[in-house]
């Protein structure tokens, strides 16, 4: 079964706290945890749009419970690698009700975060 291959992922918080000076810095702060599977997207299209400066496009898969909505950050938590969610309109990969795989997908990129508090 395809959830097999899922692993940890977990939603990231985006928080400002005072700096100290009157202003602001932003903070990532571990949300929501779910299951999933991301993986490279290496289609003939993907490598080509990567030659003309395109970054790496990876495929988020989820059970179709999972909500990944545009500029979402999620987090990997076997290696710690973060990515932003470039789905645009995540109700348009919703499976058939007839369909037999509960399953949802979204694309992304790869994300370097700011400081991160736990």
């Amino acid at each position: 079964m395809i959830q097999d291959i899922f692993e940890s992922l977990i939603f990231l918080d985006k928080v400002s706290i005072p700096d100290g000076m009157g202003g602001f810095e932003t903070i990532w702060k571990d949300g929501a945890e779910f299951k999933g599977y991301i993986n490279l997207d290496n289609s003939i299209e993907a490598k080509i749009a990567e030659k003309q400066g395109v970054t790496n496009i990876y495929t988020v898969t989820t059970e179709n419970n999972v909500f990944l909505e545009f500029n979402d950050i999620i987090k990997r938590k076997s290696d710690q690698q973060t990515f932003k969610i470039k789905s645009l309109n995540n109700t348009e990969n919703i499976p058939p009700k007839f369909a037999t795989l509960n399953l949802r997908y979204a694309t992304a990129e790869l994300f370097d975060l700011l400081p991160t508090s736990e």
